[in-house]
């Protein structure tokens, strides 16, 4: 029988061990999986009037509303917050559930919102879309909610015609159609975002009228930037801008205006020189011999 070192019996005895406690280990339990949030347990309806409801704390606003926050009237904003305090809340806002952020996001009513916040409310009242709207039927809906806003600027309605257009692949004329305007309207505000930069920050400024930048919009160069200086300066109407426009035009054409290239004619008889353009020199010559002819007749 083979004798065991003290050696191998302590190895022994610490692999029995390890394998013990091998044997008895248990893993812990696996974190359980986490559960979406479902958009019905954050809505709250009011049986009696049968309004529904949603924190103010499941709202987040959307990112690419056309109106930006900036340019809304805080004043406004604080005379609604007084309004839902007094007289409660008669138009809901409308917010469609964005999976990725567990909320609902604003499609139209983000002044409503902002003043319900102002105002210390914790709830209110909604239209709820439970599915992402499409981007092109999003765009489609704020612009018709903002497009006749006294705060909804020039620019920002002009980028947001652009943006529904590329969204839905419209012609300028088809968005016309979409949002029930005329092409006069859609053209001029689109013809804003041709302008350049600081043409475009005066009309955010509102120093000078949309309408005045878009007849800037049809000179170039320094004639443009001559006469954006003079109605910054000189507070020009639009009228006054379309004249001036016409002028400029006027002048430049003017010095663009060359003499015609003369076009000699080198015969056995002697030389002659037309100015007339090439597609008429032919005419020219006909008209010519004729007057010789009648000279000649009569003489």
């Amino acid at each position: 029988m083979e004798t065991m070192t003290k050696a191998d019996r302590l190895t022994k005895a610490r692999d029995e061990r390890e394998a013990a406690r091998a044997a008895i280990r248990v893993e812990p339990p696996a974190p359980a999986a986490r559960v979406p949030v479902d958009p019905h347990t954050t809505i709250i309806v009011d049986r009696a009037s049968g309004k529904a409801y949603t924190k103010l704390a499941n709202i987040v606003t959307d990112p690419t509303q056309p109106r930006k926050a900036k340019n809304i009237d805080l004043d406004e904003i604080a005379a609604l917050a007084t309004s839902l305090r007094d007289g409660g809340q008669i138009q809901p806002i409308v917010v469609d559930w964005q999976a990725d952020q567990e909320k609902w996001m604003i499609v139209v009513g983000e002044r409503r919102y902002m003043a319900a916040l102002v105002a210390g409310m914790d709830r209110i009242a909604c239209t709820f879309i439970h599915k992402p709207l499409a981007p092109f039927f999003r765009k489609k809906m704020q612009l018709k909610e903002n497009i006749q806003r006294a705060g909804f600027t020039d620019l920002e309605r002009a980028e947001g015609f652009r943006d529904m257009m590329t969204l839905g692949n419209l012609t300028a004329t088809q968005l016309a159609q979409e949002l029930q305007l005329s092409n006069t309207t859609v053209s001029m505000a689109l013809a804003l975002l041709e302008l350049p930069e600081p043409i475009r920050a005066d009309v955010e400024s509102g120093t000078i009228t949309a309408r005045a930048a878009v007849e800037l919009g049809k000179l170039e160069g320094p004639e443009q930037a001559e006469l954006h200086r003079e109605v910054v300066e000189g507070g020009l109407n639009r009228a006054e801008v379309v004249s001036a426009v016409k002028e400029k035009k006027r002048r430049k054409s003017g010095r663009k205006s060359k003499k015609l290239k003369p076009v000699i004619f080198r015969t056995n008889f002697g030389t002659a020189t037309i100015a007339a353009k090439p597609e008429n020199v032919e005419g020219v010559l006909r008209e010519a011999l004729a007057q010789v002819e009648q000279q000649k007749a009569a003489a």
